[in-house]
């Protein structure tokens, strides 16, 4: 829809006043497209999650440009939100970066979240240090004569000074360092901008990508620095009927990938529909050792637990360390926290779906679940 707005011009101020005229000009302005917020299902109705539509198709822009996922790894990220949650589902600031440190570690992105899931108790700095990752590549150079602030400050501080290569980040401060990276080098959007959409979202720093989503692709580097080698549809530019048409063809994809997803993760999928380990606990190593995995799983695999961080545990905590552990609770919390407000929404929804369809109620046994 297009707003026409009426701004008055008065005549050059040589006239006199008395006898100024005034003319009228009509100015075009675009509205921001409108979120609609739904429930997507396509990995099965018992892991239903509200998206947002205009931000769900931005992010699949995103993972086939700047990633340069299969078609295999982008059937599977509905299944990554859902089977790998814990106080809530795995989000986009969560996939990012670990499609970040699996194209830098040259690994599958399966090994990486299985990794990241069970072994190092979804703590991104565990993660990059039991694999030894180079935490510069989470980094953009930025001027010399600014300083960014907020959660921004402290890593950039490190950096400077070159003390990255024995410090310690929080996964808050990571979430913020791989949004700027895909700002600043995929969408070629000026850091100092960057930085000031962050602050808008602090909680979530991938929708500062998410939502601005002309700039997709404009510097045209993916992760690896490269040149962006293919073209991702974006539907949010097509007709309404084909971009539906779209969704809809994402959609049935993923269900159709659901059989290989659970030969890849046939552990986490046991796990959920037995419905052993709810949202927030970690299953146990004993248990988790019963199920057998596959050649490929085995196949150069490196033991993930370092052994030195059972003697880190012993010793007492530094300073540091006890205000690093203070800001994973914090954050754990506000997880818990948004999960709440998720499912409030969805019960929301599926009480409007139940009331627009009062036929179709999912908990109608007459109905088959897939």
């Amino acid at each position: 829809m297009i707003r026409f707005r009426t701004i008055l011009i008065m005549a050059p101020l040589l006239i006199p006043l008395a006898g100024c005229h005034t003319r009228t000009v009509t100015v075009a302005e675009s509205n921001p497209p409108a979120r609609v917020v739904v429930a997507d299902r396509s990995a099965g109705p018992d892991f239903d999650v509200v998206v947002d539509v205009q931000e769900d198709d931005v992010s699949f822009v995103v993972y086939r440009e700047y990633y340069g996922c299969s078609d295999e790894e982008i059937r599977f990220i509905p299944y990554y939100r859902r089977y790998y949650r814990r106080y809530y589902r795995v989000d986009d600031c969560d996939l990012f970066f670990l499609f970040h440190v699996a194209r830098h570690m040259r690994r599958p992105i399966d090994f990486v979240i299985r990794s990241y899931y069970y072994d190092c108790d979804r703590d991104y700095d565990r993660l990059i240090g039991t694999w030894h990752v180079d935490r510069s590549v989470f980094f953009v150079d930025l001027p010399g004569s600014y300083h960014p602030g907020g959660e921004y400050d402290r890593p950039y501080r490190i950096y400077r000074e070159r003390g990255i290569a024995s410090a310690h980040f929080t996964n808050s401060e990571f979430r913020v360092l791989v949004s700027l990276k895909i700002g600043v080098e995929y969408q070629g959007v000026r850091a100092e901008q960057f930085v000031e959409r962050v602050r808008e979202h602090p909680a979530a720093p991938h929708r500062a990508v998410l939502r601005s989503r002309d700039s997709l692709g404009a510097k045209g580097r993916n992760v690896e620095g490269r040149s962006v080698s293919v073209q991702a549809p974006r539907p949010w530019k097509m007709p309404e009927k084909e971009g539906q048409q779209y969704r809809q063809q994402r959609k049935q994809d993923a269900v159709g990938g659901q059989k290989a997803f659970q030969e890849k993760h046939g552990q986490r999928v046991d796990e959920a529909r037995k419905g052993k380990h709810k949202s927030g606990q970690r299953p146990k190593d004993e248990e988790r050792e019963k199920s057998p995995r596959g050649p490929k799983d085995v196949e150069g695999e490196k033991t993930p637990r370092d052994p030195r961080d059972a003697e880190r545990e012993k010793a007492p905590k530094e300073p540091k360390e006890v205000e690093r552990q203070e800001q994973l609770e914090r954050e754990q919390k506000l997880e818990r926290e948004k999960e709440l407000k998720r499912q409030q929404e969805l019960e929301r929804l599926k009480e409007i779906e139940r009331r627009k369809n009062p036929t179709k109620d999912p908990k109608d046994k007459k109905n088959p679940k897939y």
